[in-house]
């Protein structure tokens, strides 16, 4: 029955007050805890209190006024030193103690009151009960809550409660007498009213997220208040003279608890509670239990007297059960909507509100249900962010975060009502439809138009492309394990093809795929079972056509046939296992490179190709210095070649692996050249000297002009940036008669050799 407030986040503390004013008192210098602190403002009550009590009565009501107008003075005193950001709260508890004091005061003068204006000091009282509502409903909506319905609803039943008390064990028995029954009714009303600004104030306490000083002060001073308040109705509903000195000492003890509220620095903050608690929560509970069990039990106190007392009763109680069934309502409203939302939350992205992997497998089962015709069938569409990890290093997280949030934006405009979508994991999203073949390439066509457009983020305008990997299925087992990798791996697939592309699955890629587990698991321990070998390719000069390089190229035997290179350096990068092969490679190749000079080659250099991996480790200068120390050689006899796919992998870490490789005078390549995405800004940065023109132009330069013209862009660029050129793929003297007079400076290809084992070259 209990509802919790609105909001559960926490408010900090205001700026303006620092850490070091938390252990400081206006009032009395450091206070090294609250503890210290609170135990002095009790004391200090405990003195004001004694001095009262024991003063002449002549002069006690003159040590009264005087007392409770110095704790005024020192709220002012506060309010200026701890310079709350919110004075609205403490000006209304100043001006309902100014109210309080004057109606307490003028009890004394009652009896020569006219008899008009008789009921003026409980009005006066009113008043400042008024104020102090205000004040306390303000901090509760500052308190984390901008809408304290609960805690207000709360305080009324307590004050319905209480007056409900009232009524029935002070003013119904004074209902068939002569007395003042207005003033019995006010007077018997205040105690109510106390209670329940005391279960605000107590609600706001217990919702702090730190303990609050200045609040716990101000619930002790309306504690006190509740004292005074309740026997001095209780004097007033038997006729008998209160006992002012003692009721009066409970009032200026208040005043007295309200002023060390106000200097202690966390007054300014006392409506910054830090949402609702376990113990608020259990505190509500136990309100409400006793509320009822109060109500239930009154009528077995007395008879009602008259008819009035009838009604009085019957409403009062009519009103606090209708109060419970609202309160109880809106309480289990409350929880079925933190149910709905834990639910929700715990299987949806936080980032794009997308359902999230752990939905994927109910979402595939539903879609399977959904009644199939030859040509239906359940389908995944597995789309993954191009080269997102290269926004994500070069403009941050947050960047980052923007464009998973604008992707997710753009495939729900495009996938239809019935159809679903994932945030799978990172940049990748997973499509749920249950189409047909045609749908779903009209599907993937349409979401590769939407990645087209550039996404407009907060830190630049950003064109990226998506790959889609399409599976279908018409059975209704094993979807979420096999729709979802057959998706995958033909996402992979269409990556392979080139960025912004879709393709679907077949059985030749399932074929590949169980190819690439079986190459991974062959390919563990090659090196140490002697399956790897290196073979070279020689490179030539075009101008005297020696041999000045060779470039190292693994091969690996494997029960018997050889595998290329294009199908197990794949599976070795992915599988983690290409820092080994590389490392072995390099080293054969550097110890090759030296018997190969001791043949009568002192000039020999050697190539090896780094993968991307490698350029991502930055331990690979280090171990490439260690390989050349122990094999007696210096930096500048070895070419490593890199590929411009490599380069943008991770272009933070690549440039610093390269500059260091730089720095012992290696020479770096950059392989394949064409093919990526290199520009002349990128190339002039890097500690690039040679290029090497891909195979692709190479082959078409004797019958296409185009290919003439990119080889002869390439060398001008690379005359300009002082690099040298190598022509790849070179297999005819036509081709190595063109691109000689193109200006190339070396040149690779069959024309000189084939790859083959080092003792060819030897013999």
């Amino acid at each position: 029955m209990v509802e919790e407030d609105e909001s559960m986040v926490s408010t900090p503390v205001p700026p303006r007050v620092t850490a070091a004013a938390l252990d400081r008192s206006r009032l009395g210098g450091p206070v090294r805890s609250p503890g210290r602190y609170l135990a002095a403002s009790f004391t200090v009550a405990a003195v004001v209190l004694a001095v009262y009590l024991i003063v002449p009565a002549s002069i006690r009501t003159g040590v009264f006024a005087v007392g409770a107008i110095g704790c005024m003075v020192v709220v002012l005193v506060g309010l200026r030193r701890n310079s709350p950001t919110d004075t609205y709260a403490w000006r209304c508890m100043l001006g309902a103690a100014t109210s309080f004091l004057v109606g307490l005061s003028a009890r004394s003068v009652r009896a020569d009151l006219p008899s008009a204006i008789r009921l003026l000091p409980e009005v006066l009282v009113l008043l400042g009960y008024l104020l102090l509502v205000l004040g306390i409903v303000g901090w509760s909506r500052r308190g984390g809550n901008s809408r304290p319905t609960p805690t207000i609803i709360d305080a009324v039943l307590v004050t319905l409660g209480m007056t409900f008390v009232s009524w029935v064990l002070l003013v119904a028995p004074v209902l068939s007498t002569t007395r003042d029954v207005p003033s019995v009714v006010l007077n018997g009303l205040f105690p109510a009213i106390d209670a329940g600004l005391f279960t605000m104030a107590f609600f706001l306490l217990l919702s702090k997220s730190r303990f609050n000083v200045s609040l716990v002060l101000l619930v002790a001073a309306l504690l006190v208040t509740i004292v005074g308040d309740l026997g001095y109705a209780i004097a007033t509903a038997r006729s008998v003279a209160p006992p002012a000195v003692v009721l009066d000492a409970m009032y200026l003890l208040a005043f007295v608890l309200l002023a060390a509220a106000s200097l202690h620095p966390s007054m300014a903050w006392v409506g910054r509670a830090g949402g609702v608690t376990a113990a608020l929560t259990r505190q509500r509970m136990t309100v409400s239990i006793a509320l009822v069990a109060t109500c239930a039990a009154l009528p077995l106190v007395g008879d009602a007297v008259g008819t009035a007392d009838v009604v009085v009763r019957s409403t009062f109680l009519a009103v606090i059960l209708v109060g419970m069934f609202v309160r109880g309502e809106r309480a289990l409203s409350r929880v079925q909507r933190s149910e709905d939302k834990a639910r929700h939350d715990a299987t949806h992205d936080s980032l794009t509100g997308l359902p999230d992997r752990s939905m994927l497998e109910s979402i595939l089962e539903r879609a399977a249900r959904r009644p199939s015709s030859s040509a239906s069938a359940t389908t995944v569409l597995f789309a993954d962010l191009d080269n997102f990890k290269v926004v994500n290093d070069s403009y941050g997280h947050r960047a980052g975060d923007e464009l998973i949030q604008a992707a997710a934006q753009r495939i729900r405009r495009v996938v239809s009502a019935d159809e679903d979508v994932v945030r799978y994991a990172g940049d990748e999203f997973v499509v749920v439809a249950h189409c047909d073949r045609a749908r779903a390439e009209e599907l993937a066509e349409l979401l590769l138009a939407a990645f087209a457009e550039p996404f407009e983020l907060s830190v630049a305008s950003l064109y990226v492309s998506v790959s889609i990997g399409i599976a279908t299925s018409c059975g209704p087992t094993g979807l979420a394990d096999d729709l979802v990798r057959e998706a995958d791996t033909a996402m992979y697939d269409a990556k392979f093809r080139g960025p912004a592309a879709y393709a679907f699955f077949d059985e030749s890629l399932r074929t590949a795929a169980t190819r690439s587990v079986e190459l991974g698991s062959a390919l563990r321990g090659a090196v140490a079972r002697g399956e790897m070998a290196v073979h070279y390719q020689p490179i030539v000069s075009l101008r005297t056509h020696d041999v000045l390089v060779y470039e190292a190229l693994v091969r690996w035997k494997h029960r018997g046939r050889w595998v290329g290179p294009d199908e197990f350096i794949p599976v070795a990068e992915a599988t983690n296992m290409i820092s080994e092969i590389g490392t072995w490679v390099l080293d054969t190749a550097l110890g090759d490179l030296v018997r190969l000079r001791a043949a009568g080659a002192p000039r020999m250099s050697m190539s090896v190709n780094l993968s991307v991996l490698q350029l991502r480790d930055e331990r690979l200068p280090d171990v490439v210095a260690d390989l050349l120390a122990s094999h007696g050689l210096d930096g500048s006899v070895l070419g490593l070649e890199v590929t411009e796919s490599a380069l943008i992998a991770d272009p933070v870490v690549a440039n610093r692996v390269l500059a260091r490789l730089a720095e012992q005078d290696i020479v770096l390549v950059l392989d394949d050249f064409g093919m990526g995405y290199s520009s002349l800004g990128r190339l002039r940065d890097l500690p690039i000297t040679v290029i090497k023109i891909d195979k692709s132009f190479i082959d078409r330069v004797p019958v296409d002009d185009a290919s003439v013209s990119i080889v002869t862009a390439i060398e001008a660029m690379a005359t300009a940036l002082t690099m040298r050129t190598v022509a790849e793929g070179v297999e005819t003297t036509e081709q190595e008669r063109i691109v000689t007079e193109l200006g190339c400076t070396y040149a690779q290809g069959y024309l000189y050799g084939r790859p083959a084992p080092v003792e060819t070259f030897l013999s």
